[in-house]
């Protein structure tokens, strides 16, 4: 076996692996909100049960949507590493074919040309639809907290105030966080 079939069985399995990662991505986006809107359904059909509602409103939901994003945002950091290693093998094969061929075009390019074409243009798609998709997260969220804030008619209003406020600065602090770890991600 000589180095270009290792090399190319290497990349291979690479694309393999950011193929794997968006089908990861779109099942955990599945399966998080269609948790959360079975809790908040369920939640919905016990309106009554005050301490059960608050603590799936409050916790539950915020907490699973933070994991699902948290997770969402896993797969777009390995679906990024392994297209910069791919981007880096494709400059070394190419340079190798070219050298020992009398080929016109390098036969690599897709990784390379997608990180090119990102920077020539500032408004990509595929960033739009990944704020859009951490947007809806934390709007479920907040309709949640919201939703529970509505219900919780326990507690004072000062009390009750003060619970939604800090709750809903903690989603805030939170989400924020999560659009810097995406925005950090090398695209």
């Amino acid at each position: 076996m000589d180095w270009v079939e290792v090399a190319m069985q290497e990349y291979q399995t690479l694309r393999d692996e950011i193929l794997l990662s968006f089908e990861n991505q779109q099942q955990i986006l599945n399966y998080g909100i269609a948790s959360m809107g079975i809790i908040i359904g369920f939640a919905a059909n016990k309106w009554e049960e005050t301490l059960i509602i608050d603590m799936m409103l409050f916790v539950l939901v915020p907490i699973l949507s933070h994991l699902v994003t948290l997770i969402w945002n896993g797969e777009i950091n390995r679906i990024s590493r392994a297209g910069q290693f791919i981007k880096k093998k494709e400059e070394i094969i190419n340079r190798y074919i070219m050298s020992s061929s009398d080929a016109s075009d390098e036969p690599l390019y897709w990784e390379t040309w997608l990180r090119s074409y990102k920077s020539e243009k500032k408004n990509f798609k595929t960033k739009w639809n990944y704020y859009a998709t951490l947007s809806m997260l934390f709007l479920i969220n907040c309709a949640s907290v919201l939703l529970g804030f509505i219900h919780n008619t326990s507690i004072s209003g000062m009390e009750s105030r003060l619970l939604f406020s800090i709750i809903s600065l903690f989603n805030v602090v939170a989400f924020g966080v999560h659009f810097v770890i995406f925005n950090k991600v090398k695209k």
